[in-house]
């Protein structure tokens, strides 16, 4: 089995609805200007998402009655955050048992209060990944990135649907 099916087995396995891999170099600027040297230095990104509950979603325009906002914050961001968090985790553990610098990127935490953003921005990885373009709000999906220093896999990248 190669390293790409290896890994999309994995991502399956923990649930991963969407699975793409970006060319971080199109963006190497703006990365570089978020999180710094460390950050940009990793020319590649996994991105995962997981779609959100559409039941739960369909809901938000009630956000305002405790019950559906307790629901949303618990199940649809919570506990998917967990879930991409675990994920990510055990991707980039596969990963680095393959001899692969990896470095994965948590995906609700935030490095910078005033900016209010992580060292790495998922939507961009996502739609360098060509997972879609950066909108706003993405209210069902959540994504989650993983950078690495590998190029092989990078050619035989498949979407997860």
């Amino acid at each position: 089995m190669s390293l790409n099916e290896s890994i999309n087995k994995l991502a399956k396995q923990y649930g991963i609805s969407y699975f793409g891999v970006a060319d971080l170099s199109y963006a190497y600027d703006t990365i570089l200007e978020q999180g710094g040297a460390d950050i940009a230095k990793y020319p590649y990104a996994i991105s995962l998402g997981i779609a959100l509950i559409n039941d739960i979603v369909d809901q938000l325009p009630n956000r305002s009655r405790r019950d559906v906002a307790v629901n949303y914050e618990h199940h649809a961001y919570d506990i998917i955050n967990q879930r991409l968090d675990i994920t990510a985790s055990v991707i980039s553990s596969f990963i680095q048992e393959k001899g692969y610098n990896v470095l994965p990127i948590p995906a609700s935490e935030r490095y910078d209060d005033e900016k209010i953003c992580a060292s790495f921005s998922h939507k961009l990885g996502a739609h360098l990944a060509g997972l879609g373009w950066i909108e706003p709000v993405l209210y069902r999906l959540y994504i989650q990135s993983v950078l690495l220093t590998y190029l092989n896999y990078l050619s035989n990248c498949n979407l997860l649907r």
